[in-house]
């Protein structure tokens, strides 16, 4: 055998060792059957576009709008994780996702989405602030579990908080200042919520899965619902999805803020113990 033979099996030899590891697990340990204490925790980024309308003191709505482009480039800060635990056929979920999100204009002849321009000789500073948490507790129940697919029912509550700030500073060439203002809207809400999530696996180790979650509820709004689906990798040190996810609010056209929604892609990792 040559050397440069040699030398490409070993190289085969190497890459083979490296994938090994991947070769000894599949599915999800959380996912197969168990009467013992099991863990997932998953830590992800959400990049999702913002909307929704807040009133104005003059009776009018302020439209909120901020794509995940501006979302990336004004985060002040944000973090995103869940943890699951089981034990049998009864466990419990947590979520938890909170932004501090700040988009700041500077002599613009234009303020608000959809206004008409300012006079001549006009601009105005404004900047616009959105602080949200949204936590969801719930209690879960695997109702169905087969070698390819697991199904739980979930019960619960989640908390949102959120505050979107307005301020604004008109100017003139000539004049100097000429108005400025705030608008602030809170919200604070309770809402019981159920649903289902679940896991399909496939692929000839059960390493390819699809991830979905979908809950509805309602309590101090009108309704709120959460959905995402996607794809996950099971590797031997965890897993690695992406999903599509929606989180949304309707608070009622009588209140401050009338209706808040997050939506956008997921990427972010999971490991089980």
């Amino acid at each position: 055998m040559s050397f440069r033979s040699r030398r490409s099996l070993l190289a085969a030899h190497i890459v083979a060792l490296c994938f090994v590891p991947g070769l000894s697990f599949a599915q999800d340990r959380f996912d197969q059957p168990s009467e013992e204490w099991q863990f997932r925790t998953s830590l992800y980024g959400f990049f999702p576009d913002v909307g929704g309308h807040a009133r104005i003191p003059s009776g009018g709505e302020l439209p909120l709008e901020m794509d995940a482009g501006d979302l990336i480039s004004h985060t002040d800060f944000a973090g995103m994780a869940s943890f699951e635990t089981r034990k049998g056929r009864w466990g419990g979920y947590a979520d938890a996702v909170y932004m501090d999100l700040g988009q700041h204009v500077f002599g613009t002849r234009a303020i608000l989405a959809g206004r008409q321009p300012l006079p001549p000789g006009t601009y105005a500073d404004a900047s616009l602030d959105i602080e949200a948490l949204a936590l969801t507790l719930a209690g879960t129940y695997r109702f169905y579990e087969s070698p390819n697919t697991t199904i739980d029912a979930l019960f619960g509550g989640r908390f949102l908080d959120a505050t979107v700030q307005l301020d604004w500073d008109f100017n003139s060439d000539v004049a100097g200042t000429l108005r400025t203002g705030t608008n602030k809207q809170s919200k604070a809400s309770w809402d019981g919520i159920v649903g289902l999530k679940g896991r399909t696996y496939f692929g000839e180790r059960k390493q390819w899965f699809v991830p979905w979650y979908a809950d509805v509820g309602t309590g101090a709004t009108d309704l709120t619902w959460n959905a995402s689906a996607g794809i996950g990798y099971a590797a031997h040190w965890g897993d690695v999805f992406l999903t599509y996810r929606r989180l949304d609010y309707d608070f009622g056209q009588d209140r401050h803020l009338d209706d808040i929604h997050f939506q956008g892609p997921t990427l972010g990792v999971a490991f089980s113990w």
